[in-house]
């Protein structure tokens, strides 16, 4: 059973009332998203608050955390009002496809996302796990369509997907104008299959984005964190 709080260098996240836990692919994916330059960032699903706060640690841009379930973004408010960065998120409550048709007008040089990517899979009876796993509840179409219309040109949108998503969303982004910029593959280890990949995608006129592609490896064969990965965790966690 997963703790009820994860404990980073300079922040705490509670996560007893979420039904997404911190995990090591999440925080991965929150310390490599690129923050240089970014003014104004949107983190859809927030959960707990840990992309909002793993960015606000190295970056000064203005972030809006969007929580559909009004448990969780109870509990990220929390989170971030304990945080050193309570000034610079704002918890928001909502659905996203509300959110970005009637109730913003605010846009972004910087969106996130770890999307609920379960489809058609065995639901739990937990409502709140079911919303924050399964794509019916935020769909890839949705995400991307809301994503077009709240970036800024030249905005980025980052994504963690599963070993399967990546083709579909980027089909999807070129569609509606956020074209793939670069893939990254995760493994836990090197012989490992593919299990997570982050993908930057750019909003841009341009119809042709040379993608550059790379791959991460969790941990060594001796099972020990590899280099890459202690290079982007250790300004987080309390062991690196």
């Amino acid at each position: 059973m997963p703790n009820d709080y994860f404990k980073f260098k300079q922040f705490l996240i509670k996560q007893d009332r979420c039904a997404m836990k911190v995990c090591t692919d999440s925080c991965l994916f929150g310390a490599w998203i690129p923050t240089l330059g970014k003014h104004a960032m949107l983190d859809i699903g927030t959960g707990t608050g840990l992309l909002s706060l793993m960015i606000a640690q190295r970056s000064t841009a203005r972030i809006d955390a969007l929580e559909i379930d009004p448990q969780a973004r109870q509990q990220a408010l929390e989170n971030v009002k304990n945080s050193p960065w309570s000034s610079q998120v704002r918890v928001l409550e909502g659905d996203f496809k509300e959110f970005f048709q009637k109730q913003t007008r605010e846009t972004y040089d910087l969106i996130v996302c770890n999307p609920p990517f379960y489809e058609k899979h065995l639901k739990t009876a937990d409502h709140r796990v079911n919303i924050a796993r399964h794509s019916e509840h935020l769909q890839a179409e949705t995400l991307m369509e809301g994503s077009a219309k709240l970036l800024k040109e030249e905005g980025e949108l980052f994504l963690l997907l599963p070993a399967q998503g990546a083709e579909r969303y980027s089909a999807i982004g070129k569609a509606t104008g956020i074209v793939l910029a670069e893939m990254m593959e995760v493994r836990n280890r090197a012989e490992g299959k593919t299990f997570r990949w982050m993908l930057r995608l750019k909003k841009t006129k341009e119809k042709i984005v040379c993608v550059q592609k790379g791959h991460l490896v969790i941990r060594e064969s001796d099972r020990k964190y590899s280099p890459e990965f202690i290079k982007y965790l250790a300004p987080y966690y309390l062991a690196l």
